[in-house]
C-alpha cells in the first residue's frame, strides 16, 4: 500500500508498505477513506519533535472496516467508522473511570495518511456511523466512433483533481470496459463494487463529473450523451446488465493500477 512517512523536518514522502494485517483477535483491518493532518503531525514537521527516519505519519481516520478479528462483536466488513488516534479496550479500570488514553491495552493508529491502518482494540476503539456513502452511482455512456478520445473523470466539489495516480478516479476509452450492446457503464462509489469501470471517490462524497469527446467528426447529438442514475450500493450488479464480464478480482484491479501509474508516469516525463 501507499503511505505518508516523514523522514526529517519537511520532508514528507510517499512510500509503499506492506498492508497491515491481523496480528491480535481484538483487531480489525480498516481501509482509508479519508485523513486528517493533526497539531502532532505538525510538530514533527516543523523539526520540533525528534524523528525516526521513515516512520509513518497520520493517526485519525475515517474508513470502511476490512477484515475483524475473532473477538471482534460490534463489527464487520463493510461497516463504515471512525478511528481515534488512542485505541483502547474500554473495559480496564481506567476505560471505566472514563480515562480512555491511558487504558491497559492501549495502542495508537499508525499510518493513518496511508490506505489500511490496524486498529489494536476495535470493540473499545471504533464508532460506527449511521450511514456512509452507501450509494452508487451508474453512468452509461454510447461509445462514440466519431471520437477517437472519450474520457470521463471525476474531482472533488472544489473542481480539483482527487488521486488519480494510485486510484482509478477517470478512465479514456481505451482504458475502460465496453459492454457488447456499445456502452461504456461506470459505477461512481466510495466501495468497490469489484468492476473494471469503477470509479472511486476517495472520501468525497460530493464532486464534480467530466466528460469528453475529442477531435470529433461530426457533430455531438443527445443520443451520444450520458444517462445516470443514483441506487443502492447493493443494488449495484442489477443495474448492469453485463455485470458477469464487467467484475475484476483484486489482482486483475491491482494491476490496472499500477499500468496506470506506468502510463502517468511516462506523460509527465515526456
Amino acid at each position: 500500500m501507499r503511505v505518508t512517512t516523514i523522514h526529517a523536518a519537511r520532508d514528507i514522502r510517499l512510500e509503499d508498505r506492506p498492508v497491515p494485517v491481523l496480528e491480535e483477535p481484538t483487531d480489525a483491518i480498516v481501509r482509508v477513506s479519508a485523513s486528517c493532518i493533526c497539531g502532532s503531525d505538525l510538530w514533527s514537521y516543523r523539526g520540533e519533535n525528534s524523528i525516526e527516519p521513515g516512520s509513518p505519519i497520520g493517526h485519525e481516520i475515517v474508513g470502511v472496516v476490512e477484515e475483524v478479528g475473532s473477538e471482534v462483536r460490534s463489527f464487520r466488513p463493510g461497516d463504515f467508522v471512525v478511528a481515534p488516534f488512542v485505541h483502547c479496550d474500554n473495559s480496564c479500570a481506567h476505560c471505566r473511570a472514563g480515562i480512555t488514553s491511558a487504558c491497559r491495552n492501549q495502542g495508537f493508529t499508525v499510518g493513518g495518511q496511508g490506505e489500511y491502518v490496524r486498529v489494536h482494540q476495535a470493540e473499545g476503539s471504533l464508532v460506527k456511523t449511521e450511514g456512509m456513502p452507501d450509494e452508487a452511482m451508474v453512468v452509461t455512456v454510447p461509445v462514440c466512433e466519431a471520437a477517437p478520445y472519450q474520457a470521463i473523470q471525476i474531482g472533488s466539489r472544489w473542481y480539483i483533481s482527487t488521486d488519480y495516480e494510485h486510484h482509478q478516479t477517470s478512465l479514456t476509452r481505451a482504458q475502460s470496459q465496453a459492454d457488447p450492446d456499445g456502452r461504456l457503464r461506470y459505477v461512481v462509489s466510495e466501495r468497490d463494487p469489484g468492476i473494471a469501470n469503477w470509479l472511486e471517490t476517495c472520501g468525497h462524497p460530493q464532486g464534480v463529473m467530466m466528460l469528453r469527446w475529442q477531435r470529433l467528426a461530426r457533430d455531438l447529438t443527445a443520443a451520444d450523451g450520458p444517462a445516470a442514475e443514483v441506487v443502492p450500493f447493493d443494488e449495484v450488479p442489477s443495474h448492469l446488465p453485463f455485470y458477469e464480464s464487467n467484475r475484476v478480482t483484486a489482482e486483475e484491479y491491482a494491476a490496472r493500477i499500477e499500468a496506470r501509474q506506468v502510463g502517468i508516469a511516462r506523460r509527465m516525463i515526456s
